[in-house]
This record gives structure tokens, sequence and C-alpha cells, in this order.
């Protein structure tokens, strides 16, 4: 084997082992979750999609068909071969090795042979960034389509990068049939690079021959999407409304705060700075990083202009300001990247006081994408990275060298990792004994029955009839999911507004009906579930008699303490279920 095979080799087996042991790490900080987030949706669209007759008499079901993914189409028929959790929990590890790879396949395309620039990547990716506007998803601690469309997008901006058009249209069309929203946004971002960059300018004929390609291979996305749009509601005004309400941290610019701008404008700042410092080593990422900046400042202006400006359904089901989701990754690897191409240069050629700082810089540069960041999270996790960095080369690379085994630790790249190791690995242990130290199935997982509703939609699970359809507190967001049985409505379910506009009317008919005026959820104080809670618990006996006339129910979830005539047929530490029909 020649010393270029060696060199990709070694290079690859570097990549997989930083993806796992970044894993880990994300695992440490983020812990796995399950019935948590848009899961409310997607297991029931799962189960939906192998039995249509899965939710009957529940409204919200009858509209999870048209949900705009492919990827839960092949959830569900993996799901006839594995139980629903073990798949989930496999796919997700799955998911997190893929994502984080992407991260340093695109630091590798971005700085081509830095190991530090594709570590960094990687541990960036593993505190699990958060966006501080559009509350979107990037790298989160539960399966599902967002993160790992994010994992496609990078490896279609590494293939961009290097100028594989191929390889960019196949990873296209995948995030395309994962997110197709994500996929719309990077879209307009390669876009604008491709007429921003001369060399890509040059080739655009090349660029829009494999775009044919990507939108062949999302066609079945494509036409679900189709399907989704054409849906109207029948108030237009109506749907405004409520999805102003219902989704304001999705739609409404001025619902984030003077904080989360402050802090985005900073990260734009950084950002601009970092290429301006880098203008002459390396001026060929100066148009990129302007286009994609400028292309996120578009999605920004765009949201607002829809907000308030010339509000429209179908401009704001686009959702633009998550558009800005997709500058975050490749802008903070691209940083990160800059900044371990400085520290490299100067640990090789400067004095130990600047190797130091050189390190700071490098940590700072990963930390920052995590906002807050904790500061236990943060030395635990760049002393195990580290320390994992070194154990690799130690034992894998220098293993069988002549020189030795220690010479690792006279190369530039390990004198930086190991001038951080020393003070991160003390004090990230011992911050993190207490967790570690509780040798349970928490220290690395929610368990499920830390969901407020778990106990009880279990008993439904395992004692109502497939059909029964159930009354929650609205704040539930899960009680479908773990009981696979149908609710009258839940809060959650207004995000069906998003791909079935028609559903508008049928959901605050809903709300309604339970003496809950949507509207006002803009304006309460305090948690939003708290408002729910306090609402649901007004209903009394006479209620319940008044939706029997309208609607099926056929049990009534209720406080332990709460008094009525209906027959108890459950009762747990802090609620009961009431039978309320036959």
């Amino acid at each position: 084997m020649d010393g270029n095979k060696i060199k990709t080799a070694n290079h690859a087996v570097f990549m997989l082992w930083m993806a796992c042991v970044s894993f880990l790490i994300s695992v440490l900080i983020t812990r796995y979750d399950v019935f948590t987030g848009n899961q409310a949706i997607q297991i029931p669209l799962i189960h939906e999609l192998m039995d249509r007759r899965a939710f009957p008499s529940d409204p919200f079901a009858a509209i999870l068909p048209y949900y705009a993914s492919m990827l839960w189409r092949v959830v569900a028929m993996l799901h006839i071969f594995f139980h629903l959790q073990p798949l989930l929990l496999g796919l997700f590890i799955a998911r997190q090795l893929f994502v984080l790879y992407a991260a340093g396949r695109l630091a590798h395309a971005f700085m081509p042979g830095s190991r530090l620039a594709a570590m960094g990547a990687m541990l960036m990716l593993a505190f699990g960034p958060v966006p501080l506007v559009g509350s979107g998803t990037i790298f989160n601690n539960y399966f599902e389509q967002s993160g790992l469309c994010t994992g496609f997008l990078l490896m279609a901006a590494a293939a961009f990068i290097e100028r594989k058009p191929l390889r960019w249209a196949v990873w296209m069309g995948i995030a395309f049939n994962v997110n197709i929203l994500y996929g719309i946004y990077a879209s307009v971002y390669f876009t604008a690079v491709t007429l921003a960059v001369a060399r890509y300018r040059s080739q655009w004929k090349e660029w829009a021959k494999h775009a044919g390609v990507a939108l062949l291979i999302a066609l079945p996305t494509l036409w679900l999407a189709l399907q989704s749009f054409s849906r109207e509601a029948s108030d237009s005004h109506l749907w405004m409304a409520a999805s102003r309400a219902r989704s304001a941290h999705h739609l409404m610019p001025l619902a984030w705060g003077n904080r989360n701008w402050f802090l985005f404008a900073f990260f734009f700042l950084l950002f601009s700075a970092a290429f301006y410092l880098y203008r002459k080593k390396h001026p060929e990422f100066g148009p990129f990083g302007l286009a994609w900046t400028g292309v996120c400042l578009f999605w920004v202006g765009l949201s607002f202009v829809a907000a308030y400006m010339l509000p429209s359904p179908k401009l704001l089901q686009l959702q633009p300001i998550r558009g800005t989701d997709i500058w975050y990754a490749p802008a903070g690897i691209l940083l990160i990247s800059l900044v371990a191409d400085y520290a490299y240069r100067i640990v090789t050629h400067r004095p130990l006081r600047q190797q130091i700082w050189a390190s700071a810089l490098f940590v700072v540069s990963i930390a920052v994408w995590r906002v807050p960041v904790s500061i236990k999270h943060a030395l635990s996790a760049f002393s195990i990275g580290l320390l994992m960095f070194v154990i690799y080369r130690l034992l894998i690379e220098r293993g069988r060298s002549s020189r030795g085994a220690f010479s690792v630790f006279r190369t530039p790249s390990y004198s930086l990792a190991l001038s951080c190791i020393l003070p991160a690995l003390i004090l990230g242990i011992w911050l993190e004994k207490p967790r570690l130290s509780d040798d349970s199935f928490e220290a690395f997982a929610h368990p499920p029955e830390e969901k407020i509703e778990y106990r009880t939609a279990r008993w439904a699970a395992t004692h109502a009839s497939y059909d029964s359809v159930f009354l929650t507190d609205p704040g539930w967001d899960q009680f479908r999911s773990i009981a696979e049985r149908p609710i009258f409505v839940s809060w959650k379910d207004g995000t069906g507004l998003f791909w079935d506009r028609s559903f508008a009317s049928e959901w605050i008919e809903r709300l309604v009906a339970l003496g809950i005026d949507y509207r006002q959820a803009k304006t309460t104080s305090g948690p939003l579930n708290r408002w729910l809670t306090e609402s649901y618990r007004r209903l009394g006996d006479e209620d319940i008699w008044r939706l029997l006339r309208a609607y099926r129910i056929d049990y009534w979830v209720v406080d332990k303490k709460h008094s009525s005539c209906f027959p108890v047929v459950y009762q747990g530490a802090r609620w009961k279920i009431l039978r309320v029909s036959g």
C-alpha cells in the first residue's frame, strides 16, 4: 500500500474514532430522551402509516398523512420488523454518529489534512448547539428529522466545497426527502454561493444540471409537499391568528427577545471578524462567507416581512426565520477550521505563552456556539475529547513508530491538545462526579417516567380499547404517543396547521369547547403549560355533558382531588381517569 493510501486510511480511522468519542460526549451532555418534542407528531404518524385505523375519531391523526417527509415512511416500514422504541434508539445512535462524522467531513473540506479542525467541528456538534432565533433544530437528544437532515446538508456542503456536483446532488436529494423546508433553505444558500464565487459561477451549467438530479431524487417528498400545500384554510385570517398564537416561536421575530437578537448579532460580527483577519491567508473563503451570511440575513428580513408587513399563510407556512438554522453549523465549522489552522501555526513556531493563548482560543471557538454553555459540561466534554484525541495517536498511529510511541507529544497538534487537557480533565471529572457516580440509566437518558402523563397513558394503552377517546390536559403533548389512543385535543396539535391549513377551524373549535381562548396564549404570564392546565382544571361535570352531546369522549383525565359524579376507573399518585361514556 502506497503512502497516500496509508494516509487516507489513517484519516478515515481517525474520523470514525472521533465520531464515536463525540457521540459519547453528546450523550453525556444532553442524554437521550423518549416521548419528547416532535415525537408527539412523529410517533402517531408512524402508527397511522402502519394502520390508517390507529386513531379513530381523532382529527389530528387524520391529517398526519399530509406530513411531507419520506423519513417516517421508511421508519414505518422498519417498524414492521422491530419494536418502535428500540428502533428509535438505534436510529438515534446511527444519526448521532453520522451527523458528527459529517461535521468532521465538512471541516476536512475546509481545511484538508487538519485533524484539529475535524475534532473541533465534531465537538461543536456534540455540545448540541441551539439556534438563537426561530427555535429550530441542529443536533438534539432524540431521533427526529431536522437533526438528521443537518447531517445530509453538511455532507452536501462538503461535496460542494470540494466541487463534486454528483455527490452534492445525491446528498441534497436525500436532505429534501428528510426535511423539505431545510432542503429549500439550503438550496437558496448554495445558489447564492454559486452566483457569488467565480469558480462556481463559471461552472453554473454543470451545477444546474446536477440540481435537476437532486430534484429528481426529491420527487417523492415534493409530491407530498404539493398535496400538503393544497390544503387551504377555509378562513385565512383565522389560520393566521391561530398560527401566531400556537407557533410564535417559529414565526414572530419579536417573540425571541432582545438578548437572543443581541447574541445573534454577536455571532455575525464574530464570523465577519474571522473572515477579515483571514482575508489574505484564505482569500477563497471570503466570497463564500459573504454569500452564506448574506442569505442568512435574507431569511431574517423575510421573516419580518412575512410576520408584519405582508402577512400571508403560504409565506408563513415556509417559516422563513428557520432558514437561519442552515447558517449555524457550516458557519461554526468554518470558524473553528480557521482557528484550528491559526492555533496549529502558533504551536509550531511560538513560545509556550502563545501556545496557551492559542489553545484557549480554540476551545472558545467550539464552546461559544452553545449559549448558554454550562461550565461543567464544557470542562467534562473537552477533557474527554482531548484525552481521547491523544490516546488515539498514542495507541493507534504512533504505536508502531520507530521513534517510539511517546513521539506523539512532540507534534504540534497534540501539544496543543495536551496544553488544554490537564486542568479540564481534573475539573471536568470532579464536576461530573455526582451524576456519573449514579450507576443508573438516568445518567445517560431521561427515563420516560419523567413525563407527567406517562403512567396515566400507560394505563390507557393496556386497559382501554383502541378506539377509546381520552380528554386530557391540552398541555400533555405526549399522551397520544405513549397511550397509542385518540385524544380530544392538545396544544401541540396546532403544529398541524403548518402542513394542513384546513385543520385550523377544527383545532380552534375543540380548544374553545374546553373554554380555552387560543388568543390569550400570547399574553399569558408564566409557563404556557401552567395556563393550559389551569384552564383545563376549570372543567366540571356539566361541561363534560355538554361536550358529550357534540363529540365522542370515553375517558376524562382529572386531578386526583377533582370531585365528579363519573366513576373512577384508574387512580395514580396525582391523576385519575373517569369513565364518561357508556
